[in-house]
């Protein structure tokens, strides 16, 4: 009887790892070549630091050919992710073949760039958690400016809040799901938008409670978070631009169908 027992239990160990081991090694060789895609980027943004941008051209034109080559459909990526990575790669290419250099733009496309393939490649630790205090802290300076009826501080906090969630945002489309986004992307959207003080405290007060469970929580934390949310002038803003940009990528899904059937 012992025998039989143990002969199972080696033939369910058999099968677990045979069953298993082409997933593990997937995995592993995705977190190497990932890795190799944050490298790359490290060293962009290193030559782009040093003023060289000939040779962070070379260093960027290396990652999108290690990118593109990149057998992505086995990858544990979203296709969100996969395009803003296209994204980061296209822009920062963009900035530095313009005519006239910006250096400013081309270190925040940078930037960009390193947070979101480090996003991909250290899920545990990753760049652009680091983002967290100086966004707490634009918003506490936007609650204080607002006690204060300080517009100019009022209107300059909010851009510096905007400049640095301009910073993360590719990591989070490469890490949350994309009803998340949305939804932070309406919320920042009303408050670049509002002028009415006590509207605007509104907004601010719900972005401090979404930061933390959305810099270290689940999807669940962050639903939890905005369902708990009060105020219906801006959940019913968020509504209706979560629902403009779903019907966007629809209408350009649908219309890209349609190319294709007519081809």
């Amino acid at each position: 009887m012992f025998t039989r027992v143990r002969g199972y239990l080696f033939l369910c160990s058999f099968l677990i790892y045979f069953l298993f081991q082409p997933i593990t090694l997937a995995s592993t060789d995705f977190q190497k070549e990932s890795e190799s895609w944050s490298r790359t980027a490290n060293l962009v943004v290193k030559w782009i630091d040093k003023g060289d941008y000939l040779e962070a051209k070379t260093q960027l034109a290396i990652l999108a050919n290690q990118f593109s080559k990149s057998n992505l459909s086995d990858k544990n990526l979203s296709i969100e992710a996969i395009h803003e990575l296209s994204n980061v790669i296209l822009d920062l290419e963009h900035q530095l073949n313009r005519i006239t250099p910006n250096e400013e733009e081309i270190r925040v496309s940078a930037i960009r760039l390193q947070v979101a393939f480090d996003a991909v490649s250290h899920p545990h630790q990753p760049l652009w958690k680091r983002y967290y205090d100086p966004m707490k802290k634009h918003i506490q300076h936007i609650k204080e400016a607002i006690v204060q009826k300080d517009l100019d501080s009022v209107q300059e906090a909010v851009k510096q809040l905007l400049d640095e969630y301009h910073m993360v945002r590719p990591a989070l489309v490469i890490t949350k799901s994309p009803s998340t986004v949305h939804k932070v992307d309406s919320l920042l959207t009303f408050i670049e938008k509002q002028t009415d003080l006590s509207k605007l405290d509104q907004g601010v007060k719900q972005l401090e409670t979404l930061l933390q469970p959305l810099f270290f929580g689940t999807e669940k934390d962050v639903m939890a978070v905005t369902q708990e949310i009060s105020g219906v002038s801006v959940q019913v803003f968020i509504f209706w631009v979560s629902s403009f940009i779903a019907g966007v990528l629809t209408y350009v899904s649908w219309t890209r169908y349609q190319v294709r059937m007519d081809e």
